[in-house]
């Protein structure tokens, strides 16, 4: 997809189906209310329970490398 086609869905309808449960979102809504922060809540779920198994991260293993300018 190029970007002039993911901006082409910015303030369109779309709906997140479970079950029986319906959630109405515009595209832009669900990728930033439900999709960022459920990604993230899971990585850092995952993070946590491989540090308390012993693995040794830290927290530049979480955040990965800086993107600095230059």
């Amino acid at each position: 997809m190029t970007a002039e086609d993911i901006n082409g869905l910015m303030g369109r309808d779309m709906r997140f189906e479970a079950g029986e449960m319906v959630l109405p979102f515009t595209v832009e809504g669900f990728l930033m209310s439900f999709s960022v922060p459920n990604f993230f809540f899971h990585a850092t779920t995952a993070y946590d329970i491989l540090r308390v198994k012993g693995l040794p991260l830290g927290k530049r293993d979480f955040l990965g490398r800086p993107r600095l300018k230059g």
